[in-house]
């Protein structure tokens, strides 16, 4: 499919030759219309070779923008890690022995006893 940039390049090159066959009647319509659409290929020539000059460009331009995703969403990952860890050695009991519970410390005492 042309794209309308494509035809608009191409009316450019031939608007020369417009002019001289609309405004100042000196040539025939159909050497005007001929040249304009041997100028539609030569634009859409000229459009794929700026695509080609300029695609290195752009592919450079997402592989930056896409490490710099990466690395923000790193840090991101690191920062919820840390905050993770904290939040669980805060809620974390303290490392002392558990008090034996008074049913079992009974028991304890009556086995020993017999």
């Amino acid at each position: 499919m042309i794209r309308p940039a494509t035809l608009v390049i191409a009316l450019v090159l031939a608007a020369p030759a417009l002019w001289q066959a609309f405004f100042a009647e000196d040539f025939d319509i159909n050497r005007v219309l001929t040249r304009y659409l041997i100028a539609v290929p030569v634009a859409a020539l000229m459009i794929f070779c700026l695509s080609v000059l300029t695609d290195a460009y752009r592919r450079a331009v997402a592989a930056r923008e896409e490490a710099e995703l990466e690395e923000q969403m790193r840090k991101e990952t690191e920062a919820l890690k840390a905050a993770e860890a904290a939040a669980l050695k805060a809620a974390a009991p303290s490392p002392r022995a558990p008090e034996p519970a008074p049913e079992v410390a009974d028991a304890d005492e009556a086995v020993s006893a017999a």
